[in-house]
């Protein structure tokens, strides 16, 4: 075999070998892709089950919790360290919801799961009179962009009338 023939054997080798590289390339970055995705929807549930067996596990938090949830409740009928508490709770919360936003914006949550999430959280800042307070207090360190897209579904829910 001459030098020109094997020059070229050597290319379409070549030529195939790295088609057949970026076939693998581009199935490897589908499945890493999938993965991510699945991992933010399990830790997107994870944040809410960890502070979830949180409070099961100090039933006075329960309580407070379902305080903050009184439609007629104010800041005012809450003790110095309940207020702490809530203020606490509802940063986490907050930043919570944050976190699973900018997953949204990444791409790694769906549109339908943080549609969900949306909803749930303008519901609560929209309905309850504590977490509306709070959601004022947390407002300016929150992204811009997060606090207009809660509000902007809130906006769109109907109020909760108080019993």
């Amino acid at each position: 075999m001459n030098l020109k023939k094997t020059t070229q054997i050597a290319e379409i080798i070549s030529a195939v070998a790295l088609i057949l590289s970026l076939v693998y390339v581009a199935f490897e970055l589908r499945r890493n892709t999938a993965t991510m995705r699945m991992n933010a929807r399990i830790e997107s549930q994870r944040v809410f089950y960890t502070f979830n067996d949180l409070n099961l596990q100090h039933p006075e938090l329960l309580e407070l919790g379902a305080r903050m949830y009184d439609p007629t409740g104010s800041l005012e009928a809450l003790s110095e360290s309940e207020r702490l508490w809530l203020v606490l709770f509802m940063r986490s919360l907050n930043q919570r919801y944050e976190e699973l936003y900018i997953r949204y914006q990444a791409g790694f949550l769906g549109a339908d799961a943080w549609e969900r999430y949306r909803t749930v959280y303008a519901f609560q800042v929209s309905n309850y009179p504590i977490c509306k307070e709070f959601w004022a207090i947390d407002r300016p360190i929150m992204s811009p962009d997060f606090r207009e897209n809660i509000e902007s579904a809130s906006m769109r829910l109907p109020l909760k009338t108080a019993p």
